[in-house]
């Protein structure tokens, strides 16, 4: 009210039904930036949405699929919705050093890293990140894991990793800014999760030309196409996730094939620059 904005965007569930009630007392235009839950689950969270969803003038997803769903559910019929995607800044992951991992984790050199990045919440199913890793390491000697993130089940994680006598095949290297240097350490990136929105981890990969397998989630299923440019697996099916893995590991052609398409895809359809411009136009709009 005191700066008289004539538009606010907001982005994230908490944020958006904040402003929405702001915006219902004054004259600024309202734009919701959803970035994904489970639209289909009888909750306070959808039940709130459904209700100051007029007040917004404008929702935005980053993923079509979500907003397929979203539509569907909510059955939206007087606010304008579109899908922006997120994007990446592409020359940020180019031609990065790569930080010292293997020495600074006392492993040999041509042992081959595979990671994944979240917070560890549960819907990032960190799980079966930790059974993957029981699977490969009983057959090869020469892979590490690597979780990068942190949050408040950190603990209870590590335990199970303990509890597995893990703790030499699988590092929690913690909250890292510098992902732009770790990721083309990377062999293989996984993500494990059971719920996305349009996760920037996997797009970040792809650029980085390091192959991803992640579990067949709305906004993955976006960015792969299976076997083209990564792999897509069921959620829990760690038996699938492991084969891809060996695959990958056992024929380097693949390799470099799916990580070329991949960076190919993310620099045609997913930069910053191509987001900015559909923000632009938008705000242009109204």
């Amino acid at each position: 009210k005191k700066n008289n904005y004539d538009t606010v965007v907001s982005f994230c569930w908490s944020a958006i039904q904040y402003s929405r009630l702001c915006c219902l007392f004054l004259p600024s235009r309202h734009i919701a930036c959803e970035r994904g839950h489970d639209y289909n689950k009888f909750n306070v969270i959808n039940i709130i949405s459904r209700i100051l969803e007029p007040i917004s003038d404008q929702i935005i997803f980053n993923s079509k699929i979500q907003m397929f769903k979203y539509q569907k559910k909510f059955q939206i019929k007087n606010v304008p919705i579109q899908t922006i995607h997120n994007g990446i800044n592409i020359d940020d992951f180019q031609n990065k050093k790569r930080i010292l991992i293997h020495r600074d984790l006392n492993l040999r050199p041509d042992t081959k890293l595979i990671g994944t990045v979240g917070n560890f919440t549960s819907v990032k199913n960190f799980n079966m990140f930790i059974e993957v890793c029981e699977k490969i390491t009983q057959s090869y000697d020469d892979i590490h894991f690597l979780a990068i993130g942190d949050g408040q089940n950190r603990g209870k994680y590590e335990s199970i990793v303990r509890s597995k006598n893990l703790e030499n095949k699988l590092t929690f290297l913690g909250y890292r800014k510098n992902m732009n240097e770790i990721f083309p350490c990377l062999d293989i990136f996984l993500l494990t999760s059971n719920r996305e929105g349009m996760p920037n981890v996997v797009m970040e990969a792809m650029v980085c030309r390091v192959p991803v397998i992640t579990t067949n989630i709305d906004g993955s299923k976006e960015l792969i196409d299976d076997e083209i440019n990564g792999y897509l697996v069921e959620k829990n099916d760690v038996s699938m996730m492991v084969k891809i893995i060996e695959k990958i590991i056992n024929n380097p052609q693949t390799k470099s094939t799916i990580t070329k398409y991949a960076f190919e895809k993310i620099s045609k359809n997913f930069t910053v620059e191509k987001m900015v411009e559909k923000y632009e136009d938008l705000f242009l709009q109204i």
